[in-house]
């Protein structure tokens, strides 16, 4: 099973490969890792916080189940889900992408029972 650290050893050609083969199995994702952007992960292979790199080109069980609960979220949030999701599905770092997969599944989760989810409301104080 490949590991964070094995990320680093492997050439650039091959952890894209190992990438599309993933997004050919998950091809929502496409929308969010276009090829800028992937090249610009893969060439930050040899930072070990660099965990969505090991994500995408894992085929870790662990890697694997978290693709399914994006790509189930995503479908059920729709475009805007889309939107409002795309940036911060690229953190790269394992804390903060979890945080944002948290947030993603929460709102998929009252979403698909029925409520009506408004993503990131602007704030009453600011407006923002």
């Amino acid at each position: 099973m490949l590991s964070i650290f094995d990320l680093k050893e492997m050439s650039e050609s091959i952890l894209l490969s190992r990438i599309m083969k993933t997004l050919k199995s998950y091809p929502i994702l496409r929308e969010i890792y276009d090829d800028a952007f992937l090249e610009d992960l893969i060439r930050d292979k040899f930072h070990y916080d660099n965990y969505l790199l090991w994500i995408l080109a894992s085929d870790a069980p662990l890697a694997i189940q978290i693709l399914k609960k994006i790509t189930s979220a995503l479908t059920i949030l729709g475009e805007e889900g889309m939107n409002k999701f795309r940036d911060k599905l690229r953190q790269r770092e394992e804390p903060y992408f979890h945080s944002y997969l948290t947030e993603l599944e929460v709102a998929a989760y009252f979403k698909s029972r029925g409520f009506d989810v408004e993503l990131e409301p602007p704030a009453i104080e600011t407006g923002k």
